[in-house]
């Protein structure tokens, strides 16, 4: 796989917390892409890490929207 395609499978969003998330994920998931046999596995665990990354930035984005609806609404909510 070539190096663009793991940075585009792990494109962030604005954030410095999905920066660093996405600075994580494209790590590991070039040290599993530089191993020396192309094979179905290799495939896979990319393509299961991406999934990962995306529910990881999901989560950061719910954490966020209650933290802005906390400072904004206070207790009403």
């Amino acid at each position: 796989m070539e190096k663009i395609d793991i940075l585009l499978r792990f494109a962030p969003n604005q954030t410095d917390q999905e920066l660093d998330l996405a600075r994580e994920y494209i790590k590991l998931a070039s040290v599993i892409n530089n191993t020396d046999v192309d094979s179905r596995e290799k495939t896979i665990a990319i393509e299961r890490l991406e999934e990962s990354y995306m529910w990881a930035k999901k989560g950061l984005m719910s954490i966020e929207k209650e933290s802005y609806e906390e400072d904004f609404f206070g207790d009403t909510i």
